[in-house]
């Protein structure tokens, strides 16, 4: 296939799909890195078998390489990140995530009982006020 036949709007679209394809792999791929330290919230269940373990990151990382020649042999632009941006809307998640904890804003889910709101709130606005500084440190 001649790279000229396709379009931007093509293009576009196959390196958007690139990227998503890497970037699965990559969360599948540190799923599976047994030296990779636990998130605090996350338990993850051991249900491969090992021989099953094995031949997922084999095809992971062989997956990975063929996106990378798709990318070239397409001509499709690499999109260049901002770790400051990345980072930026990842926090507005967290601020949304924590603002959304409030004991006032769960009212829809049924009244939050007083002698749970009260320190509810309390480590709701904890976590926020680190949301703060780690806020001021990118200097948003």
């Amino acid at each position: 296939m001649e790279k000229a036949s396709l379009n931007e709007n093509h293009k576009r679209r196959l390196a958007v799909a690139m990227a998503m394809v890497d970037a699965a792999a990559s969360r599948i791929l540190d799923l599976l890195d047994e030296t990779t330290s636990p998130k605090a919230r996350a338990v993850i269940e051991q249900s491969l078998f090992p021989e099953e373990r094995v031949r997922l990151q084999e095809a992971m990382r062989r997956l990975r390489p063929l996106t990378a020649a798709f990318t070239r042999r397409y001509d499709l632009e690499r999109r260049s990140k901002s770790l400051r941006r990345m980072a930026v809307t990842e926090l507005s998640q967290i601020w949304t995530t924590l603002e959304n904890c409030r004991p006032r804003r769960m009212r829809g889910m049924g009244e939050v009982p007083h002698a749970v709101a009260q320190p509810l709130e309390q480590d709701v606005e904890r976590m926020l006020q680190v949301f703060d500084e780690i806020r001021r440190a990118l200097g948003t």
